[in-house]
């Protein structure tokens, strides 16, 4: 997944997917078959939302209890924490805007507003609705398509 406004990518902070850590931007690195940890699952829960988990343990994607918490990785379990609804946006068919189950008027984006390279990724309000710095293109995986 890369975001819209910075072209930078979704990945795990610090290069692992450790329980607690957290996601942030990244540019610095070409996307490498041996490095996973900007690599995502996204899989299908039954109300229609999706979980974020992490290609190399399958750590989810967690809103915190309130909207400015840290969203973390975290085992998975059957909270709505760990879900999300892509909302797809309406002229750019692979973008998307990842709304969280629990927070619905929260998207995830640059936490701190700072649209640059190395932040970290947290919930950030919609205003009457997504905004662009609250778009994601996600690529599928070269394994899907083959």
């Amino acid at each position: 997944m890369t975001h819209h406004v910075t072209g930078t990518y979704f990945m795990c902070n610090d290069w692992h997917d450790g329980v607690g850590n957290h996601t942030q931007t990244w540019a610095q690195d070409p996307f490498a078959k041996d490095n996973n940890s900007h690599q995502w699952f996204l899989r299908q829960n039954a109300d229609g939302t999706v979980r974020i988990e992490s290609y190399a343990n399958h750590r989810c994607l967690t809103a915190g209890a309130n909207p400015p918490d840290t969203v973390t990785l975290r085992e998975r379990t059957d909270s709505l924490n760990q879900h999300w609804r892509l909302v797809s946006h309406a002229e750019r068919g692979n973008d998307f805007y990842l709304v969280s189950v629990v927070h619905p008027r929260y998207a995830l984006a640059i936490a701190d507003h700072l649209q640059g390279n190395d932040r970290l990724v947290g919930l950030t309000r919609m205003w009457g609705g997504p905004n662009l710095s609250q778009l994601w293109r996600i690529y599928p995986s070269s394994e899907d398509q083959g």
